[in-house]
């Protein structure tokens, strides 16, 4: 009995101890969710990038820095039950301090620029995980960069917004039916003419990027476009051009591109009337495709099935058959012939009397 007592205790001890850390660690991840969004608040650009497998908001030093120094009371007040504010005891130390307890805790991750940048195609590529985190000087946080633990969840208002906007999108989307028809048509040409910008765009794109290869440099225009980054993010920059050191074999390509290049110039010099009207015409077939779905209305049903008219079309068609031949070959049994008409078979007998 004294045994299963003692484990009874022992079992409800451990316990209480898990439930302590758990509200600790809740807590704390609490403190550092309120830090992120206040510094959110505070208009800190960020930008999307992925190291490795998981998604990060990068920002720059120099911001984050002067945010710090702004707010670096607030900030040392939401941290106050983690972070002990030495910046008294060591003068000029205080973002030091402040950034390096951010970086033990892994709130926050210093990131620095590839060497190669002759090779980066997107902004994905432009960041890796610096081997030295700690930060002595301020200097050190002025010219480097960062991102966010992507695990910290930040339980900010917006979100509230945002997930109301998408129920409200949802919404719309079930009862796209029910819409009056012009909303219909207008939603349909301006996904139209957005399908339109950007294969211009692509082809823009592609175009001059071979044109300026020939002459030995890399040209983007936007280069992130399609990265896996955010929306915004896709359009930026807006250019990028990076020179390039081909082999021999990569100047003999150049060398025949340029005579192709010329040609294509050529070509859609004299064709430009050619491929406007055709694009133009795409362009309104399109839209009267699109326009005569949307007002496209289903015929209602017959009141008699498929099936029973190919029947009774059938029966008719047997019916008139078997008149016809009746017509052509008369009846099977003729009714007997009246005998005063046509007279019997077997005249009677005379009599030989006289």
């Amino acid at each position: 009995m004294v045994k299963e007592d003692r484990e009874r205790k022992r079992q409800q001890r451990e316990q209480d101890v898990m439930k302590s850390e758990q509200a600790e660690k809740k807590k704390k991840l609490f403190s550092y969710s309120s830090f992120i969004e206040f510094l959110r608040n505070n208009n800190l650009r960020e930008t999307n990038i992925i190291l490795g497998q998981s998604r990060f908001n990068l920002f720059n030093g120099r911001q984050f820095a002067e945010i710090l120094e702004r707010h670096h009371n607030e900030i040392v007040e939401i941290l106050k039950d983690y972070y002990d504010d030495e910046s008294e005891a060591l003068e000029g130390k205080k973002r030091v301090n402040l950034v390096n307890f951010l970086i033990q805790e892994h709130i926050i991750v210093k990131v620095e620029q590839t060497v190669q940048k002759s090779k980066i195609k997107t902004i994905t590529d432009m960041y890796t995980a610096s081997k030295q985190q700690q930060v002595e000087e301020d200097s050190q946080i002025i010219s480097g960069f960062f991102v966010f633990n992507p695990h910290i969840k930040v339980q900010s208002k917006k979100n509230y917004v945002y997930m109301i906007l998408i129920l409200i999108g949802i919404a719309l989307i079930i009862l796209f039916p029910v819409w009056p028809i012009s909303i219909k048509k207008l939603i349909f040409y301006i996904s139209v003419v957005m399908l339109f910008v950007l294969l211009g765009l692509i082809l823009v794109r592609t175009f001059l990027y071979f044109l300026v290869r020939i002459f030995g440099f890399d040209f983007y225009i936007f280069p992130n476009l399609f990265a896996d980054v955010g929306f915004l993010d896709s359009f930026k920059p807006i250019i990028q051009l990076d020179q390039c050191n081909d082999s021999k074999l990569e100047l003999l390509f150049r060398f025949v591109g340029f005579f192709i290049m010329g040609y294509v110039i050529y070509i859609l010099s004299i064709e430009r009337h050619s491929v406007k009207q055709f694009s133009t015409a795409t362009f309104d077939d399109i839209i009267d495709w699109g326009y005569q779905k949307l007002e496209y209305v289903q015929p209602e049903a017959p009141h008699n099935s498929i099936l029973h008219e190919i029947e009774k079309e059938d029966l008719e068609e047997r019916l008139k058959q078997q008149n016809q031949n009746q017509e052509q070959h008369g009846t099977q049994f003729d009714e007997p012939q009246n005998d005063e008409q046509h007279g019997t078979q077997f005249d009677e007998p005379q009599n030989n009397d006289n």
